[in-house]
């Protein structure tokens, strides 16, 4: 089976939507026949989940029974696509009100409205998302409340990630995995509540302090330790960095951001997003060749393996195994060249 590299999916779920703004109802596996990849399950899912998102953007009320018994071979897939579809009630993400993205702490009462929460304060912001340290009043438990882009339309690739994220994160319960503790909407607005860490990301760290040899062994084993349980669950992360490294106030470590998680088959496997030109899936510094390299059929556990060995680089020498003035040249450099030695970089 030939995999459909995301930026050719992206296009493809590009043109599904004008047509059906067109009127035109193309099926998810015409759409695929026009291409190379008419054999691929995993595009073929992406294709009729897209069509359920655009269906209900035009206002219709889709009925997931039709699409069971259109496709009753993808039934298992479908109903699992279904029911996270229906817990964090996805086309409020797609009707979000054109207001800008929260910053202050302060905004959290207007822009999320509820009894449940208390704000403390803003603890990050991303691209599609800020994240605050709240209170929970009934439970007296605080965690971080992850509230997804208030102030514009999410396209269909970032809803598959918001998706994906709870779903791969329900699925894995470790002690150094950051845990969910509810999925929904306020106010239109979708949100986790995670188990909060609120001593820092390791990127952070790693701008002051170098691990010994020694310690930085001990720390990667208990990474590994937590991402091979992932593993287990047939969960392959494919986005470990420093920056998705945390610690707790007492300085255990956590990783967290399944953001570019998706279901395919019966694995969980990171989807990405394909957007500049020279551009791959992840975080090309700590990508493995096959990543770096657009070749999406060699995923595998060996990928994060991979992506813990430049994290371990790090915490020795300070910098990335590959750091080049460009994101097409360090992609060149991962599939082609070798690290230096970290013993050249730091002694010890």
């Amino acid at each position: 089976m030939t995999e459909v590299h995301p930026l050719q999916l992206d296009i493809l779920l590009d043109r599904q939507r004008a047509a059906w703004e067109l009127n035109q109802t193309p099926s998810p596996e015409s759409l695929l026949q026009e291409t190379p990849f008419a054999d691929c399950h995993d595009s073929l899912l992406d294709l009729i989940y897209n069509e359920i998102l655009i269906r209900e953007d035009l206002g219709e009320e889709v009925q997931f029974a039709e699409y069971l018994e259109r496709y009753p071979h993808l039934a298992d897939e479908l109903n699992l696509h279904f029911e996270i579809h229906h817990a964090i009630r996805l086309q409020l993400l797609l009707d979000a009100a054109e207001e800008e993205s929260p910053t202050e702490a302060d905004d959290l009462a207007t822009i999320f409205p509820t009894d449940d929460y208390e704000s403390i304060q803003v603890l990050g912001q991303g691209a599609m998302a800020t994240v605050y340290k709240a209170r929970h009043r009934e439970l007296n438990r605080c965690v971080a409340l992850k509230l997804f882009e208030h102030g514009r339309r999410l396209n269909s690739r970032e809803a598959f990630r918001v998706r994906m994220e709870a779903e791969a994160m329900a699925r894995i319960s470790h002690p150094n995995i950051v845990k969910i503790f509810e999925i929904g909407q306020r106010n239109g607005v979708p949100f986790l509540a995670l188990e909060l860490a609120e001593g820092g990301t390791l990127g952070k760290r790693l701008q002051e302090y170098r691990y010994s040899p020694g310690d930085a062994a001990e720390f990667i084993e208990t990474l590994a330790r937590a991402i091979h349980h992932a593993h287990e669950c047939n969960i392959i992360h494919r986005d470990l960095k420093p920056a998705n490294v945390l610690f707790t106030a007492d300085g255990k470590p956590m990783i967290t951001d399944f953001g570019l998680a998706k279901v395919q088959h019966d694995r969980v496997v990171a989807s990405g997003d394909a957007t500049q030109s020279g551009e791959s899936i992840g975080t090309p510094r700590y990508m493995a060749p096959e990543q770096a390299a657009g070749k999406l059929d060699r995923l595998c556990p060996a990928t994060d393996v991979h992506a813990l060995g430049a994290i371990l680089y790090e915490c020795l020498t300070g910098r990335a195994p590959f750091m080049a003035s460009s994101v097409l040249e360090t992609l060149q450099q991962i599939c082609h060249d070798d690290p230096v030695p970290p013993s050249r970089i730091q002694s010890g």
